[in-house]
């Protein structure tokens, strides 16, 4: 995978980075305005777990977003808030995104269990006699194909050895 097809898979979504990205601002500006660090954690929290059930694939990136806005404000604007005594802290958004992601992830996973399978329905004689003849001849090589081998292989073997004439 190339660096141009990794940045496309990461930022296939554009409608989600936008939303998160303004979300993120958002929980940045409560941050820096609040007095204590609950609202931006919980706010945080719940980004990430949106995001990750918006949009389940390559869930870290959520995380990602959802906790360096805050960082990126501070260093752009260059205010420092509550910040200006320990400045490392503006990184403790990092819990709280992974536990939404993780959150996220898992009630994806609880919902899909919960989630029926999909019914099979027969194919119908007329229109799908094809699609149904190539869905089982797909479904008949794999199997075919790994048995093959093995005899055409073991021959091959007892010619080498002088086994078979």
């Amino acid at each position: 995978m190339s660096t141009r097809e990794f940045l496309a898979r990461i930022f296939d979504n554009r409608i989600a980075w936008a939303l998160g990205s303004v979300l993120g601002l958002g929980a940045a500006l409560l941050d820096l305005r609040s007095v204590t660090r609950w609202p931006y954690a919980i706010c945080v929290c719940g980004i990430a777990l949106f995001l990750t059930l918006l949009q389940p694939r390559w869930a870290w990136r959520w995380t990602l977003l959802a906790s360096l806005v805050l960082p990126a404000v501070v260093l752009l604007s260059g205010e420092w808030g509550p910040y200006r005594v320990d400045q490392f802290d503006v990184f403790y958004g990092l819990v709280p995104a992974g536990i939404g992601t993780l959150l996220g992830l898992g009630l994806r996973k609880t919902a899909s269990f919960r989630r029926p399978p999909p019914t099979r329905l027969p194919p119908e004689e007329s229109s799908d006699r094809q699609t149904a003849h190539m869905a089982t001849t797909i479904k008949s090589q794999p199997t075919r194909l790994a048995i093959t081998p093995i005899p055409a292989a073991m021959g091959r073997l007892a010619r080498y050895k002088g086994l078979r004439t």
